[in-house]
């Protein structure tokens, strides 16, 4: 293409359907919009969590439930558990979640103005 046009291959596929895709796309948010909203509020109240360190290559990592209890049980002998690690709450989570809930703010400007309006051209 030295003059431009139409790239082959470009563009949406045929037999692209954007009226199913959305309503694809809103089923799959519905099944998970209990779980994203418990991560957002927890977002919002801040996030503790266990970490572990590898006894070989040093590295930290973040522990789930199961893993934390394979450590404290004996199981897993390849870590160890360091401290609990602590994320500080998310204010913009928060403000998030407050606008989405009770609406957002509305914001007014005053913008009132006296005396008279004189329009004048430059030479």
């Amino acid at each position: 293409m030295p003059h431009g046009g139409a790239r082959p291959g470009a563009g949406r596929k045929k037999g692209f359907d954007a009226l199913r895709q959305h309503e694809r796309l809103r089923e799959m948010f519905v099944k998970a919009q209990d779980e994203m909203v418990d991560a957002q509020i927890a977002a919002a109240k801040g996030l503790k969590y266990l970490v572990a360190r590898d006894k070989k290559g040093g590295k930290f990592k973040h522990l789930t439930e199961a893993e934390a209890k394979a450590i404290l049980n004996g199981q897993d002998t390849e870590r160890y558990i360091v401290e609990e690690w602590e994320k500080p709450p998310s204010t913009r989570a928060f403000a998030d979640l407050i606008n989405r809930v009770l609406g957002k703010a509305t914001e007014f400007v005053d913008a009132s103005v006296s005396g008279k309006l004189e329009i004048a051209w430059r030479e």
